[in-house]
This record gives structure tokens, C-alpha cells and sequence, in this order.
């Protein structure tokens, strides 16, 4: 990042390294005009020594480094004047423009205060070297889609950490830390403190929250979207908004790199479970989505692989036809109207329609099933088939008798008006009834009594005038019970004493109105009943306790304190005459302290009074303490965790109640204090301080002030001297501040060398006189040559080269066998010859691999690779290319000796193999030819004419024929529909 545009650029003043010093903010009127003349003066130029070269055939210009010997050739050391290789000076007019430096094929240009670096091909970037080793790299990865990416050693992509591609997008290899918080591990995952004020994330491609935590019972652990307003400032006035949605998840395409991919299930939103209960937690209901409130809609299926669980009363579909009910089709559930027998309005009641009910509709249980009567009235009904009228009836029981009755038929009772019994009347297990609600009296005569039972004596019941006697004769104490109304399901007991408890006495009913008798063991309700110093063990009471009068009963004593006191979930405590303070309990959550009142000043207070009354320095007014004494662990996990004091700062006087707030906190200990905030407002901190926010408020904020510690705290300070700092981050070094003190050993080395491809319009910087200036490399070459005098007096081949000489036209041959044999790898050069035939260039082994690359043949580091997905039916086996073989696709089928013409083909393993048809009939089990008949294993044929639709089957000799019902009814002897219809009914 050039220096001025980013907040967080390094200035290293006594060292200024590469990037700096050809950052597009240092320009000429920054170097000190001593940056030379300060430098130890190089005597005796070596081959290797480095010269600083502004190439201009890159767009834009590039500054690179040369060698001493590529700038000005090897025929340097044979030039006579030119004493130990120095290099003449030019002097003249400052050459001014822009220049490009060339290195290697690689163009380092400076254009308009832009450094540019710019290659044909192949990746442009800048390694940073500590003893000669890539340290760090960056560039452009050209095979990359030309994604800028920062990696460790010397190679572009080798080892990215972190790549930026063209859209923005930022991949980091590890994590994310700013200061010394980290918000992106080394895994990936975004880790965010505690925000308050972010209004927008951007565009995001995934985020995962992961990591356990501690949670408020209700709210969102994980994601919150708090309740807001929102405001749509698009829609026209009256106009109506197609849609509105707080949360949208738009459905994304599912793309595969590799060839005929199949997903078994997509979603674009997916919940794996309901929670599960861990830890001292019981989970009464478990949902994996809940929506508390409002409407649900879904405009496309929904697939439900477990139960589907309505608890409401009401299912709305598409179609809501009066009466319809949900008939399945074998595929799904569909509105069906009940039709036919049957009908079923939308309330329920369901009908059956007239006649509909037929014989073969009755169970055999239509009679034997229902309940029976041992006795039958006059008006009691039968059914019955009215042979004469037609059909089902009813006749009363009054109308069988009278059709029963004879001349001979017996004579009433009746009609003997003085009946008397000549001995016990046998009632032979029927009653005693009365007809038109007439009474049934027993009258006995004078002081008779009406016994029952016994004799009235040793045993029975007795009734006189009003007295009901019971006695016994079993030994048993005599007993009334009273059952209740359902089917005498319970009886209550009313007895006598026994015996031995020899008392004779008379149990009197209340008067008053209507009431019940409260017991030893039941459960009643008192009203307006005194008791007097009455001790309760356990009581129940209904609505309320109330005192008898205002503030006049208290709960409990000085000397009788109540243990315990248990409230509902959301009980109360209310307190005052206008009850305008509460503390309520939230179910499984805690207490609310709330003043009902809503009006100013009527806010809820919550004070701590210290009862000492003489409070010295460090005495505790108050605490809140945090601990978890129920922790399993033991030891420290059961130490208070955590709290907050009030503690004095001195002693107490008339003046003075100076008073510090301290929180504590502990590890692995009880928790002390480390933070306090004193009476003075100064915030004491023992630990770090982080903030998450992006701004930092002091009582000074002047703007391009940095803060700096002095040995006690840090303060605001203005950046001057050799650069200013403004208040966007940008950075400016002063002119003439760059000394040669300054300045790197590799502030030449560390560049990117050229080798070749130097151009006329190149620039070296030069010393002119001690003043620093940029001097073109063609003036440059024409002052070098203008000095030149003399003959070349010798030639000397080198490695690969024969021949030369001293004097005259000289020849220099290659010769091959002074070369070294190597194995061509990745990245090797060689000579080639352009079509043209004048112009003589390298290449690459990876690019002639390239060339001869084609459809199935893929090109990678020098080595051409078959690509055995394009060429179908080939196989590598044994380092060999081959045709492959086998059944697969694409593969070319082997047939087994033996295949004759007509034969068929049978898959055996991995071949194929010819079979003749009767031994394709011996594989699958057939038979050449069928038997039929109504025997053992014979194939069965129809044995008719006519055969029709729901026709039943019977055997013949010759196979199956066909019968209508009536023909099978008639084959086995069975009743007809209405004969077995009139018996069922007359049972």
C-alpha cells in the first residue's frame, strides 16, 4: 500500500528499506542531495555490483537493478583507459521524464510517481529476503485468475497466507487479530466480542458461529434479531408493496466441480435438531423452530418426515368445501365431499340416508350385542317385517299380547276386591308394582310395626309412627348406607358405636339452612367459624389470608420465625398501602423489582445500608456476590466467582463519605478485585483493556495526534520532525529528510535483477557532483562510448565456446562438448529461432509441453498428462497406455471362445460369452414347451367362451371357465340376499 493512502503504514527512519524508499510518496525533493556522497566510495567495480535502472517498456515504468557486467557487457574489461572496470560519469544537463528499468524480461516502471511492475507473462511480484532466503512473497498469481496474494518463501501461490481476488474477496490461510483481539481463528471461524453498534456486515460468503457459551433464558443464544422499526421509503403514496421480509434467505444453485454429481438432499435453510438437555438442565419441550406468534406461510410442499402435530383446531386448504373430509389416493390426502350411504355436514354429524342400511350390512351381534331387559312394558316396541304391507316396522309389545290372546287366556287379578293370603306370598324373583304412580302402603294395624328382615326383635327393621329401629343379629354393629348416583359406584357408612364404647346418646342435625357435616378426615370449607388459639399442623387455604385489620397482623415473631417461604412460578411480594412497589418472581429466570407508578420519580430503588456507625477506610458498605455453590467440582468451582462492593476510600466524617465502587472477579480463586472506579471517577483497571468499537474519546482529540507514552501514561502527541502524520493515517516524509543513514544494504540487491531487454529510454539515478539526479541510459551509453578509443586486443571463448583470438576477424564456435548433459525439468529454457529467422529467443520446456497439449492431453510442469475422463475407454495399467476392457462404459467388451452366429450373449465377470437357446432355457429355468392341463406344475388356460369383468373362476378339466354370482350361489348351495336379510331380522 503506498505510504499516505491507509492508516497503518511503517516508517523505519535509520533503515529505510526497498519499499520504502520507491513508495510512490518518496519523491526526488525527499532524498537528501548527501544520500551518495555519504556512501563509501567503491574503488574497483566488480561484475557483480548493482546499478539502480528505471525501465520504461513496462506500463507503467518500473525501477529495477543490472549488474555492473549485464549494463555494460563483458568487452568492458578489454577496453583500454578503462581502469579497474569503473564505470565513466556523465555530466550535463539533468535529464528529466520518466524511464522504465528492464529486468530479465520484467519491466519495472515509474510512471507519473506510480511504481509499476509489468511481465509479458508469468507471475509480477516482489520477494523479501533476510541472509539471501525468501522470507515472503507478493504478487499476482497470473495461472490463478490473477489473484494478488502474500505467501511465505519465494514462489507466487507456492504458500499463499492470504489472497485478494479481483471482486474483493479476501481469504485469509490463518487467522484474524487486531490489536490483541482475534476475530477470525486459524479454523475460519468469525469470533466477535460483545457489539452494540455494528449497522451492516456487507456481503458475507458463509459465516459460522460455533463455540460454547453463557446464555439468558428467552433469548437468542446465537443470533438475536431484536424487535426495530423499519421504514419503507420506496413505495409511492397509496402504493402497495409486493412483499416485505426482516430476514431472507434467497435459494442459491448448487454447483459441482466435478462431472455427474448427485445431492441427496438440498436446503437453503437446514436445522439439525431440537436442543437437547445437558448439564442441571430438564428441556420440558423441544422444538427445532418455534414461531411464538403470527402466521405461518408456506407457498411451496411441505415434506414432514415424523408426526405432524396440530394444536389448534382448524386445517385451511386450498379448496374448504362444505362438508368435505381428507380421503387418501394412495399418493396424498385430497378434499373429498362424503356421498352416497353416507353424508356429513360441516359440524360432524354424519347421516345416513334412507333404505341405505341393507342385510349385508348387519353384524351378527346387531341383537345378541345390545343390553338386555328382563321385563317388557306395554309400550315397549319390536321390529318387525309386515308381510301383507311390505317392509321393516315397528309393532308394540300391547299389540303381540293382544295377538297372542286366546278364549282360554287367564282372568285378571283385579277383579277379586278382597284378595287374602292363605300362606307366604312366593313372588317368585318378581316385584311388588303399582301402575298410574299409585302408592304401595304397608299398613299394620294399631301398634303394629312393619318389620323387615327379622323378627324386630333379635334382629331386623322396624317402622313405627316416624321410628326407624335396626337391630342385629350377626354381631355386627348395625350400619346405613348411602350410595351414590352412579350406578352405586360409592357408599357411605353411617354406624353406631360399638359395644364396648358404652354410650347411649342422640346425635343432633344442625339447624340452619342446608349444610354438611365436616369430619375428622374431610376436606371442607369454614365460614365465619371461630377458632381460638387454634394450633395447625399443615393447612390449606383457598383464595387469601387477610389480617383483621390494616398493618395489624404480623407474619411471624421476634422469638417465632417462620423457616421457609415457597411462591408460585410469577408470585408477588407487594409492598405498601398503594402496593406500588413489586418484586415478582419470572418463572425460571429470577426476580423483577418494579414501582407500578408511571410517572416521573417512580422508578424502583434497591439501597444497602451498612448498620456500622463508624466507617474507617476500606470497611464494605455493601455487596452483590456471583458464586455457584451446587458445582459438582468442588474446591474453586464453588468459590464466589465473582462481585461488586462498595468500599470506603477513608474515614467517614461531616465532609467526607468518599466511597470507591470495586468489581471482583477470580480464575482459579476466590474472586478480588480487578476493577475499581473511585470516588473521583478514575477507572482502575488490572488486566487489559480491549475495545471492540473503532474510536477512542479522550478530553484531547486533536486531529494527527498519535498517543505516546512518556515513562507514566500515554499522551496525545503531534507527529513532526522527518514525516507528518495527518488525521486519516496518511504519512508524508519531509523533503531532504532521506539521509544515507538512512538507507539498507539491500536497498539495491533486494530488487529484481535485469539481465536483458535493456532500452535507450532506461534511467539510472546518479550522483551529479553530490547532487542526486536520473540520467538517461542511452546519454549514459553515448558519453561510455564517446571515451572509447583503440583496437579490442583479444577474445577469449568461454564454457561451450571454441575459437577467438587477438587480432583481425575472429570466429567462436559452439562446441557441444564442453556442455554438461542435464534432464530437462519444470521451468528449464532453451534457444529457439523465431519464423521470422532474425531474432534469436528462449523458451520453456512448460511451454513446448503447452504446445503439444490438446483435446485429452493436459499440460503440467513440462509434463504432458493423458486425461483419461475426455478419452473414454483408455487405461494406465503397468506405467502402459492401453485400450481398457472389461463391461464397464466406454470399455471394449472380450468375447469368450466358442460365440457361434445366432447365439446369445451372456455377461460372465468381465467378458462375454455365447449361449445357445436351450442353454439360456437350462439358465433361467424355463421350459421349451408348455403342458396344460389342471395337474401338478401344467400351465392353467382359460376354458370358455365369454369371460367377463368381475366374473368369478372354476376349475374344468380342460382349465378355468367363468361364473357369474348367481352361478357360484347356485354351485354351493347358498341363501339369497333377501332370504339371509329376512333371518337375520326375525333373530
Amino acid at each position: 500500500m503506498p505510504i499516505g493512502q491507509g492508516a497503518r503504514n511503517t516508517i523505519i527512519l535509520g533503515g529505510l528499506g526497498r519499499p520504502q524508499l520507491f513508495d510512490t510518496n518518496v519523491k526526488a525533493t525527499s532524498i537528501d542531495e548527501d544520500i551518495f556522497t555519504d556512501q563509501e566510495v567503491i574503488t574497483a567495480a566488480q561484475d557483480a555490483d548493482l546499478i539502480l535502472v528505471l525501465d520504461v517498456s513496462d506500463t507503467p515504468d518500473q525501477i529495477k537493478y543490472i549488474t555492473r557486467e549485464n549494463l555494460f557487457g563483458s568487452a568492458l574489461v578489454a577496453i583500454s583507459g578503462n581502469v579497474d572496470n569503473r564505470i565513466p560519469t556523465a555530466t550535463g544537463t539533468a535529464l528529466q521524464g520518466e524511464a522504465n528499468l528492464l529486468y530479465d524480461g520484467t519491466i519495472l516502471t515509474n510512471d507519473g510517481g506510480e511504481i509499476d511492475i509489468d511481465i509479458s507473462s508469468g507471475d509480477p511480484h516482489l520477494s523479501f529476503q533476510i541472509g539471501g532466503t525468501d522470507e515472503f512473497t507478493i504478487g499476482v498469481d497470473d495461472s490463478d485468475s490473477d489473484i494478488f496474494k502474500i505467501d511465505t518463501g519465494g514462489t507466487v501461490g507456492g504458500a499463499t497466507k492470504l489472497s485478494i481476488d479481483t471482486s474483493g474477496n479476501v481469504i485469509i490461510a490463518g487467522g484474524l487479530t487486531m490489536g490483541s483481539t482475534s476475530f477470525v481463528n486459524s479454523s475460519g471461524v468469525i469470533q466477535v466480542a460483545a457489539q452494540t453498534s455494528i449497522t451492516s456486515l456487507g456481503t458475507l460468503t458463509g459465516l459460522g458461529l460455533d463455540g460454547n457459551k453463557n446464555i439468558g433464558p428467552g433469548d437468542g443464544s446465537m443470533i438475536h434479531l431484536d424487535t426495530s422499526t423499519l421504514t419503507d421509503n420506496s413505495t409511492s403514496s397509496s402504493g402497495t408493496a409486493a412483499l416485505f421480509s426482516s430476514v431472507r434467505f434467497e435459494g442459491p444453485t448448487l454447483a459441482a466441480s466435478n462431472s455427474s454429481v448427485t445431492t441427496t438432499a438440498a436446503a437453503t435453510l437446514y436445522i439439525d435438531n431440537a436442543p437437547s438437555a445437558g448439564t442441571n438442565q430438564t428441556l420440558s419441550n423441544a422444538y427445532a423452530l418455534f414461531v411464538d406468534a403470527g402466521n405461518t406461510r408456506l407457498d411451496g410442499d411441505l415434506v414432514v418426515g415424523g408426526d405432524l402435530t396440530i394444536s389448534g383446531d382448524d386445517i385451511t386448504m386450498g379448496t374448504n368445501t362444505s362438508g368435505a373430509v381428507l380421503v387418501a389416493d394412495g399418493t396424498n390426502y385430497n378434499p373429498v365431499v362424503i356421498s352416497g350411504d353416507i353424508t356429513i355436514a360441516t359440524n360432524g354429524a354424519a347421516t345416513i340416508a334412507d333404505t341405505a342400511v341393507e342385510g349385508d350390512m348387519l353384524n351378527d351381534n346387531i341383537i345378541s350385542g345390545q343390553s338386555e331387559i328382563s321385563t317388557v312394558a306395554n309400550d315397549d316396541v319390536f321390529l318387525a317385517i309386515d308381510t301383507s304391507g311390505g317392509g321393516l316396522k315397528k309393532i308394540a309389545r300391547s299389540a303381540i299380547v293382544a295377538g297372542l290372546a286366546t278364549s282360554s287366556a287367564l282372568s285378571n287379578i283385579v277383579d277379586d276386591s278382597t284378595p287374602q293370603l292363605g300362606g307366604d306370598l312366593d313372588v317368585n324373583g318378581n316385584d311388588l308394582v303399582s301402575t298410574s304412580d299409585a302408592n304401595i302402603s304397608l299398613l299394620p294395624d294399631g301398634s303394629g310395626k312393619v318389620i323387615a328382615d327379622g323378627n324386630g326383635s333379635s334382629g331386623g327393621i322396624s317402622l313405627s309412627d316416624g321410628i326407624i329401629d335396626i337391630r342385629t343379629g350377626t354381631g355386627s354393629v348395625a350400619k346405613i348406607l348411602f350410595y351414590c348416583e352412579s350406578s352405586n359406584a360409592h357408599a357411605q357408612t353411617l354406624q353406631s358405636q360399638p359395644h364396648i364404647a358404652g354410650v347411649t346418646n342422640t346425635l343432633t342435625l344442625p339447624a340452619g339452612g342446608n349444610s354438611t357435616l365436616v369430619s375428622l378426615v374431610s376436606t371442607d370449607t369454614l365460614t365465619n367459624k371461630t377458632l381460638t388459639s387454634p394450633v395447625i399442623n399443615t393447612g390449606t387455604f383457598g383464595t387469601s389470608i387477610l389480617p383483621s385489620s390494616a398493618d395489624g397482623t404480623t407474619l411471624g415473631s421476634a422469638s417465632k420465625e417462620f423457616s421457609d417461604l415457597f411462591l408460585a412460578d410469577g408470585g408477588q411480594i407487594l409492598f405498601g398501602n398503594d402496593q406500588e412497589i413489586t418484586l415478582t418472581h419470572v418463572a425460571d429466570d429470577g426476580l423483577v423489582l418494579k414501582h407500578v407508578g408511571t410517572g416521573d420519580g417512580k422508578e424502583p430503588s434497591f439501597s444497602f445500608h451498612a448498620g456500622d456507625n463508624d466507617i474507617a477506610a476500606n470497611d464494605v458498605l455493601g455487596s452483590i456476590f456471583f458464586k455457584a455453590p451446587d458445582e459438582g467440582a468442588g474446591t474453586d468451582a464453588i468459590l464466589v466467582a465473582a462481585g461488586i462492593e462498595a468500599v470506603s476510600e477513608g474515614d467517614f466524617a461531616a465532609d467526607n463519605n468518599a466511597t470507591k465502587l470495586s468489581f471482583l472477579t477470580g480464575a482459579s480463586e476466590a474472586a478480588s478485585e480487578k476493577m475499581s472506579l473511585s470516588s473521583g471517577g478514575n477507572l482502575t483497571i488490572a488486566g487489559d483493556l480491549t475495545i471492540t468499537g473503532d474510536d477512542l474519546f479522550m478530553n484531547t482529540n486533536t486531529a494527527g495526534h498519535i498517543l505516546v507514552g512518556d515513562d507514566t501514561n500515554y499522551n496525545p502527541v503531534a507527529i513532526s520532525g522527518d514525516i507528518t502524520l495527518a488525521s486519516n493515517g496518511a504519512v508524508t516524509i519531509a523533503n531532504t529528510s532521506v539521509e544515507s543513514g538512512m538507507l539498507n544494504n539491500n536497498i539495491i540487491s533486494g530488487l529484481t535483477e535485469i539481465s536483458s531487454g535493456l532500452a535507450d529510454a532506461d534511467e539510472l539515478l546518479y550522483s551529479d557532483a553530490g547532487t542526486i539526479k536520473r540520467v538517461g541510459l542511452d546519454t549514459l551509453t553515448a558519453h561510455i562510448q564517446s571515451g572509447i578509443g583503440g583496437d579490442i586486443t583479444g577474445v577469449t571463448a568461454g564454457v561451450g565456446l571454441s575459437g577467438g583470438g587477438n587480432s583481425g576477424a575472429l570466429t567462436i564456435t559452439l562446441d557441444l562438448s564442453e556442455l554438461s548433459a542435464v534432464t530437462p525439468t519444470s521451468g528449464d529454457s532453451f534457444s529457439t529461432l523465431d519464423n521470422d529467422g532474425a531474432v534469436e529467443q528462449r523458451t520453456t520446456t512448460d511451454a513446448l509441453a503447452t504446445l503439444f497439449a490438446g483435446d485429452g492431453l493436459a499440460a503440467s510442469s513440462a509434463v504432458l498428462g493423458i486425461d483419461l475422463g475426455t478419452n473414454s475407454g483408455l487405461e494406465i495399467a503397468s506405467n502402459k497406455l492401453q485400450i481398457a476392457k472389461g463391461i464397464s462404459q466406454h470399455d471394449v467388451a472380450q468375447f469368450t471362445s466358442g460365440v457361434d452366429d445366432n447365439d446369445f450373449l451372456k455377461i460372465d465377470g468381465t467378458v462375454v460369452e455365447g449361449r445357445s437357446a436351450s442353454e439360456v432355457l437350462s439358465d433361467i429355468g424355463a421350459q421349451a414347451t408348455l403342458t396344460f392341463g389342471i395337474s401338478n406344475t401344467n400351465a392353467v388356460k382359460i376354458d370358455s367362451a365369454s369371460v367377463a369383468d368381475d366374473e368369478y373362476a372354476r376349475f374344468t378339466a380342460n382349465g378355468l371357465e367363468s361364473r357369474s354370482t348367481s352361478e357360484v350361489a347356485s354351485d354351493i348351495g347358498a341363501a339369497t340376499k333377501g332370504f339371509a336379510t329376512a333371518m337375520a331380522i326375525a333373530l
